[in-house]
C-alpha cells in the first residue's frame, strides 16, 4: 500500500487502462481514465516520504512500459 501526497497530471494518452502502472522520465506513473497520473512523493506503508525516483529504486514490482 502506497500514500500519495503529490502528484500531477503528466499528459493525456490515447490509450485508457485505469490501473496500469508506467515509468516516464524516471517518474512512477498510473494511467487513469484520462490520461496519465505522475507520483511525486509517496509514501509507502511503515516508511518515510519519498520522492517518486526514491521510490522506483526499491520497488521490484513497478511496470514500465514503453513511452505513451
Amino acid at each position: 500500500m502506497i500514500k500519495v501526497f503529490e502528484a500531477h497530471v503528466a499528459t493525456e494518452s490515447e490509450y485508457h487502462h485505469p490501473g496500469v502502472c508506467t515509468i516516464q522520465g524516471g517518474i512512477p506513473m498510473i494511467e487513469t481514465g484520462e490520461g496519465l497520473l505522475a507520483l511525486d512523493e509517496i509514501q509507502c506503508a511503515g516508511k518515510k516520504l519519498m520522492p517518486g525516483k526514491s521510490f522506483l529504486a526499491g520497488c521490484r514490482h513497478w511496470v514500465e512500459e514503453e513511452a505513451l
